[in-house]
């Protein structure tokens, strides 16, 4: 019989939802969610994501009033827009990685809403939010299934639990 060490305890039961291959980390003394984050800490990812969506404010203003690349003189006269900027960006290197590693996050985070939601106007709504919104639509959509399940301490139940139709 093979025995599982003492990291690795079966998660508890009886269990309302399934637990994937290695779950069993998150539910023991050992584990950061057992001891920072206990499903009832709903107030802290609440904290997180409004400071996401601060954040994420705060950085788009930023970029939107700092002086740019369209103030090099190489640009100058382009009247760079958000299309002009996106194309500017992934010219470089660094930037279309940094870009295909953003999209491939939203559209991984999208496929968990398409599983969540039921209907298909949702999941194209949310699609379309992801793709042009990125982080801000990920925090709003978290903030919502929070603040849908107000009186839910189960975390696992809030985020792990497809809607019905």
């Amino acid at each position: 019989m093979l025995t599982l060490p003492p990291i690795c305890l079966p998660p508890p039961s009886p269990s309302p939802y399934p637990y994937p291959p290695f779950s069993c980390l998150a539910y023991t003394p050992y584990s950061i969610l057992y001891t920072l984050l206990p499903m009832s800490s709903r107030r802290l990812l609440i904290a997180y994501f409004v400071l996401v969506l601060i954040a994420m404010t705060w950085v788009s203003w930023y970029a939107c009033t700092a002086p740019s690349i369209s103030s090099l003189p190489e640009y100058a006269g382009k009247g760079l827009n958000v299309i002009g900027g996106y194309v500017t960006v992934c010219s470089e290197p660094w930037g279309l990685a940094t870009m295909f590693d953003a999209y491939f996050g939203f559209l991984a985070f999208w496929l968990y809403v398409a599983w969540r939601e039921q209907t298909v106007a949702s999941r194209l709504g949310w699609f379309v939010a992801l793709m042009l919104l990125g982080n801000f639509a990920i925090a709003a959509y978290a903030l919502i299934c929070l603040f849908k399940a107000k009186g839910e301490t189960d975390l696992g139940k809030v985020f792990f639990t497809r809607k019905v139709a």
